[in-house]
């Protein structure tokens, strides 16, 4: 009999709510589309305009950014030197894993996302056999808690079949490129599901997480295969290809229905879809370019360089004539690439500062606060509130559109002792059509210099899906918010968090002797 006490978490990285919805009704996806039949599902609502970076730091902790530091996974902007650094695992609040099993819950981790190892951790913690990125953000390295399980992972499992790299740094180009990364990802999924199996069979756990983050990256990557609407579709790469992200989406059903199948109906499931995935349109690295033309004047902003030229010319031509000519740009291979950020940041009173690609990140660089602040405190309202009105009054040269859905003050919607790390604005992209160039009457006419070779990025909404005997609703539910899991499987196993910015919800409630 299935412990009613135990509580699986399947966890998604970046599938999309609407082609997860599109293919459970066309019968693609028949798994979760029985998962959902008996389930109560809704929207999970993320962090505003930090998505990307923040939602599974929210949910590990309970804690929006600036009451925990994290907004952009593990990484942030170093104020006193102007490089990005990765955080330590001392360096962010505890877990609500951590917390749980402080508290006598053994849980079993797989490859939770922007976590770092715990020694501490009571039960089994897995990263790097297969993630996105890198859990100290440098550098993949197979590690577990306790030491002994990577050697039986790699036993009976094998390696991650990508070969431990991330894959943004992989970039498929050519037909051939694509239809090896896929394979990858596709091998990686099934052997996901068989490393999850093997871990609830071998291991003791109350609570067991297992996080599938291949829809994550060949989103990044094979989005434009089947989007006849996407700059960078081609109707030959289609026929030889097929639809990729349909048959990964496939594979991951798949693998649910083997895992599902592992515990019974009667145990308590929740799915976790972090965030979603959507065509790549994006202003960030563009708006440095934009702020460097506010600050210093329009003399400072110049027409594309001749490295951004190169790379719109190799982006434009056919696939069989890239994946020929791929052995003469080897030589240059990183070197075409203008940089994504302009630097200089001791020099200037604003900056770019990455927060993710569905919104750019402003810093102001502020005396008191950064090593070589410009900017006085009591300057910086009446700076912000001009560079809100200027960056709204941008347009997409293209579409003729506004290039901004929003501009917002962080510290009006964000509060907390980590407040400073976070960018001092947030700028929401119009993702509706590509961003190739942008104009406005202060800043001219300035161009896209960055090429992002991934074809796919995230967008806001994720899912989730409860069902089992500790699950009180049935049907669509209510959004809930990322801050609001925590507390909620805290409270499911009888717990304390430390601290939380959500609010334990009743749809999952302790059934049975504790």
């Amino acid at each position: 009999m299935p412990n009613t006490q135990q509580l699986l978490i399947i966890g998604v990285d970046a599938g999309s709510p609407e082609l997860f919805s599109q293919w459970m009704e066309s019968g693609d996806l028949p798994n979760l589309a029985a998962l959902r039949d008996r389930s109560c599902w809704g929207e999970v609502q993320s962090p505003y305009a930090l998505e990307a970076g923040a939602v599974w730091p929210v949910f590990h902790s309970g804690r929006l950014p600036g009451r925990q530091p994290q907004y952009d996974g593990r990484r942030y902007f170093g104020r006193h030197d102007y490089r990005d650094h990765w955080y330590e695992l001392d360096e962010t609040p505890p877990p609500v894993w951590r917390q749980l099993s402080d508290q006598g819950v053994d849980c079993l981790l797989i490859d939770p996302p922007y976590l770092r190892l715990d020694p501490e951790m009571r039960g089994t913690m897995v990263v790097d056999w297969g993630g996105h990125v890198p859990a100290d953000g440098r550098q993949f390295r197979l590690s577990t808690v306790p030491e002994a399980v990577a050697d039986d992972i790699l036993a009976a499992i094998g390696p991650d079949p990508t070969g431990g790299v991330s894959c943004d740094r992989q970039a498929p180009e050519s037909i051939e490129d694509l239809r090896a990364f896929i394979e990858r990802y596709q091998t990686r999924l099934q052997k996901k599901a068989e490393l999850t199996v093997h871990l609830m069979r071998t291991r003791q756990w109350d609570l067991a997480m297992s996080v599938f983050t291949d829809l994550h990256c060949t989103g990044h990557h094979v989005w434009h295969i089947n989007d006849r609407s996407h700059p960078q579709y081609d109707p030959r790469v289609e026929a030889a290809l097929g639809e990729p992200l349909r048959d990964c989406y496939r594979l991951f059903d798949r693998a649910l229905g083997q895992i599902l199948a592992e515990v019974g109906e009667q145990t308590n499931v929740m799915l976790f879809g972090s965030h979603g995935m959507g065509p790549q349109y994006s202003g960030t690295g563009l708006l440095d370019r934009v702020l460097l033309t506010l600050d210093q004047g329009r003399p400072a902003a110049r027409s594309r360089s001749w490295k951004a030229s190169a790379r719109a010319v190799w982006q434009t031509l056919p696939v069989e004539w890239r994946a020929r000519m791929k052995h003469l740009r080897k030589p240059f291979e990183g070197k075409l690439h203008p940089p994504r950020f302009l630097g200089n940041h001791a020099e200037r009173r604003f900056f770019e500062v990455y927060a993710n690609n569905a919104s750019g990140g402003v810093r102001i660089n502020l005396k008191g606060r950064e090593a070589k602040g410009r900017v006085e405190p009591a300057d910086y309202p009446a700076l912000t509130e001009r560079l809100q009105r200027q960056l709204r009054a941008l347009i997409n040269v293209d579409s003729g559109e506004p290039l901004v859905d929003d501009v917002i003050v962080t510290r009006d919607h964000y509060d907390g002792e980590y407040l400073e790390a976070l960018p001092d604005l947030l700028v929401v992209w119009n993702r509706n059509q590509p961003i190739r160039a942008v104009h406005s009457e202060a800043t001219g006419t300035i161009v896209q210099e960055t090429v992002d070779g991934r074809t796919g990025d995230h967008t806001p909404k994720g899912i989730y899906l409860l069902s089992g005997p500790a699950v009180s609703g049935h049907g669509q539910g209510d959004v809930i918010r990322a801050q609001d899991f925590a507390p909620t499987l805290a409270a499911f196993f009888g717990c304390q968090l430390s601290a939380t910015d959500g609010a334990a919800q009743p749809l999952l409630r302790r059934v049975g002797p504790s």
